[in-house]
């Protein structure tokens, strides 16, 4: 009950087994609590993101692109020497994962079914409110705000498109990799096929921090652009 103020979030995962997630970490606390199936997760301590490349991203700045099933050891040398555990997690069981620790989830069994809740334990706001000076070499907030500041101070007034709303398989065209020859030419972009044989839409659109008439513009503008899948997540 005293934890219940922390959490920020709680979701349902759910897979028809065979799945895995990229080497990554996240932004806060969370427990893992397995319903069905089982996961083998791969955790790396916070000392080791250096080696783990996570400032080598290629997506998303929580990501590494190190793919922890081949791992390419010409091209990420310093990963060699990284000491790892491996958690082998089965139904009924609850892994706790700090945040910021690299962490790699195989999921195995089907249905294989987990309830992940993120909480904040630490109130780092109020920790913030008692120093009465920070230390912009130091201190996380002072260090983001002055950043903030200077993009803000940098940012043109305008930036220059193309056209207002490329098609969806125009910014794919872009990608290398993204299509085969036969269908370059394809604007239905052909789905990526699951393992259950369901289909998933090669990108989605992600719709963090938008609201009210903002989001119905936005989400009109994606349909018709060539978009079918929406993130939705809770938080947003």
């Amino acid at each position: 009950p005293e934890l219940k103020s922390t959490i920020i979030s709680s979701h349902m995962l759910f897979s028809s087994g065979g799945t895995s997630s990229s080497y990554h970490f996240d932004g806060s606390d969370n427990l893992l609590s397995l319903v069905s199936g089982r996961k083998r997760v791969i955790l790396i301590d916070v000392a080791y993101q250096k080696e783990s490349y996570s400032d080598n991203y290629t997506k998303y700045s929580v990501v590494s692109p190190i793919n922890p099933d081949a791992v390419d050891l010409v091209k990420f040398p310093l990963f060699k020497d990284v000491p790892y555990g491996v958690i082998e997690v089965e139904a009924g069981d609850i892994l706790y994962n700090p945040s910021e620790m690299m962490h790699h989830v195989r999921s195995d069994g089907s249905p294989n079914i987990a309830v992940n809740i993120w909480f904040s334990p630490f109130d780092y706001q109020d920790d913030v409110a008692r120093r009465r000076s920070l230390d912009p070499a130091v201190d996380v907030s002072a260090h983001s705000n002055a950043l903030h500041r200077t993009m803000l101070e940098k940012s043109p007034p305008t930036i220059g498109c193309e056209r207002e709303f490329n098609l969806l398989y125009d910014l794919l065209n872009k990608v290398e990799g993204i299509f085969t020859p036969d269908e370059k030419n394809n604007a239905s972009l052909a789905p990526f096929v699951l393992s259950s044989g369901y289909t998933m839409p090669r990108m989605g659109f992600g719709s963090p921090r938008v609201y009210g008439k903002r989001a119905r513009s936005a989400y009109v503008s994606a349909l018709t652009a060539g978009y079918r899948m929406i993130d939705c997540a809770q938080h947003y």
